[in-house]
C-alpha cells in the first residue's frame, strides 16, 4: 500500500488585505489606550479616544508616518499628557503593541531604527527597536528591551531577524508582567510569510516610571528611524498569537 507524501510548507498568514484599513473591532477594544492611522492632516491623532495626541517633529505623510533619519523627524507625547491605563504608568505595566511599518534602509553597524519607546533620559520603561550588531557578523535583531530597578537598567530580549527588505511588515509584540513573560511576532505582508514567531521569558518586571512616549526615536535626539510607520496600536492587556493573526487579517 502506497501514502501520499506530505509537503511540509511554512506557515503562513493571508496577505493583509489593504483596502480595509483595520480590522473592524478593533478601535472598540477596551484595553486600546492609543491608535495611531497617521493620516492627513493630523498624522498623530489618537484614535482610541483616550486623547494620547502625538506631537510631530517632521514627519510628513506617504500612505502613513514617513520618517526620515537623516532629518530627525519623530512623533512624540509628554508623560504628563499621556492617559491613565498607558502601559508604563503607575500600576500598568502589561503591554501588547501592533504595528505596520515599511523600512527605507537597513541599519548599519551599531545603528538602531527606533519604533516606539517610554523613556527620559534616565528612566525607562520599554523600548522597540531594530538593530545591527557594531562587530562580525553584523548580525540584525529585534529588540523589545523592559526598564529594570526604577530606570537605572535595561534587560533586552532579541529575536535575529536578518535584514528585512522593502516591503509592509506587522510587528506583534506581548508582554505579561506579573508572569515575566512575552510574545514576538514578524510578519511581511506581501506574502504573509512568517518571519518571527516566539515567546520569551525576563527576569524583572517592567518600571512604572514618569516618562515621555516617543515614536521613531530613542530620546528625540538619537536611534530615528528610518521608512513608513502604517499603524500603531497599544493595549495595556497582553495579547495572543492568534489576537495579532486576527489583527494581520483584518478580522479582529
Amino acid at each position: 500500500m502506497s501514502y501520499p507524501v506530505k509537503t511540509w510548507r511554512p506557515k503562513l498568514w493571508t496577505p493583509l488585505r489593504t483596502s480595509i484599513v483595520r480590522s473592524p473591532n478593533l478601535l472598540k477594544d477596551p484595553s486600546l489606550v492609543a491608535a495611531y492611522e497617521f493620516n492627513e492632516p493630523n498624522i498623530g491623532v489618537d484614535l482610541s479616544g483616550k486623547e494620547n495626541h502625538l506631537t510631530n517633529v517632521g514627519v510628513t505623510y506617504l500612505g502613513g508616518a514617513k520618517f526620515v533619519r537623516a532629518e530627525g523627524d519623530y512623533l512624540y507625547r509628554p508623560d504628563t499628557n499621556l492617559s491613565a491605563g498607558f502601559p508604563g504608568t503607575a500600576g500598568y505595566t502589561d503591554l501588547a503593541i501592533y504595528c505596520e511599518f515599511t523600512l527605507a534602509s537597513l541599519p548599519q553597524p551599531n545603528e538602531h531604527y527606533s519604533l516606539a519607546v517610554k523613556r527620559t533620559s534616565s528612566a525607562a520603561c520599554w523600548w522597540i527597536t531594530y538593530y545591527r550588531d557594531s562587530s562580525a557578523p553584523y548580525n540584525v535583531r529585534l529588540y523589545f528591551v523592559i526598564g529594570i530597578n526604577e530606570g537605572t537598567n535595561w534587560e533586552f530580549k532579541q529575536i535575529y531577524l536578518g535584514d528585512l527588505d522593502f516591503s509592509r511588515h506587522m510587528l506583534g509584540i506581548s508582554f505579561d508582567d506579573s508572569a515575566k513573560s512575552g510574545y514576538f511576532k514578524l510578519v511581511r505582508s506581501s506574502d504573509g510569510a512568517v518571519l518571527a514567531d516566539s515567546s520569551f521569558s525576563t527576569a524583572n518586571n517592567m518600571n512604572a516610571e514618569a516618562s515621555s512616549f516617543y515614536v521613531g526615536t530613542y530620546d528625540a535626539a538619537n536611534h530615528f528611524f528610518d521608512g513608513t510607520i502604517h499603524s500603531l496600536y497599544i493595549s495595556n492587556t497582553p495579547k495572543t498569537e492568534a489576537d495579532f493573526d486576527a489583527m494581520a487579517n483584518r478580522t479582529y
